[in-house]
């Protein structure tokens, strides 16, 4: 799984969104929010290209200050590259942040455990 997405809110005042612009990924991913503040009530939206290949199981979450949620953003197979955006909603649409999400082919790297050529060798016998 792809490193996580994260999302700060509540840090320098009520309902506000701390989130990277942008985000890439090869598949399913987690978005981790941590609350610096006040329990506040966090939406994730999909929007229609980004839906297309994938889903938010539970997109409502209620998060207690200092104890971060973690929610999945399931990516299904298909065709790549799709790029879309998640939305993250805070205080019923008080506010928003968009994140532009690029869903990307895997790459080779990513496909399979790097193994030292050590490793690739059969152990040696004592006879």
């Amino acid at each position: 799984m792809t490193e996580p997405l994260a999302v700060h809110i509540n840090r320098d005042r009520i309902h506000a969104i701390d989130v990277a612009p942008s985000f890439e990924t090869t598949g399913s991913f987690a978005v981790v929010v941590e609350n610096h503040g006040s329990p506040t009530h966090v939406h994730l939206h999909l929007d229609d290209a980004l839906s297309r290949v994938a889903h938010v199981g539970t997109p409502n979450h209620y998060v207690e200050a200092d104890d971060p949620a973690t929610i999945t953003v399931s990516v299904r197979e298909g065709p790549r590259p799709v790029e879309g955006a998640l939305e993250v909603v805070t205080g019923y649409g008080a506010e928003t942040a968009r994140v532009a999400v690029d869903v990307t082919e895997p790459s080779e790297t990513d496909l399979g455990v790097a193994v030292d050529e050590e490793m690739e060798k059969p152990p040696e016998r004592e006879v």
